[in-house]
């Protein structure tokens, strides 16, 4: 069986400096390069889906 991991779509994300989906994820797996931009997942990710019902753009989702 394939693990999950999360998605971010990054057109939909804004990659605001306050990211909830980024303070709740267990595995700390949510990252942004620089200052801005949007934020990406890193093959950390559990694929818990924890992060999703904070993102209130819906960018994340689990694949």
């Amino acid at each position: 069986m394939q693990r999950r991991q999360a998605y971010i779509d990054v057109f939909r994300c804004d990659g605001a400096p306050d990211c909830p989906p980024r303070d709740n994820c267990p595995a700390g797996a949510i990252f942004r390069e620089g200052e801005e931009g949007p934020y990406f997942v890193a093959p950390e990710c559990r694929g818990c889906g924890r992060c999703i019902p904070f993102c209130n753009l819906k960018a994340i989702t689990l694949l």
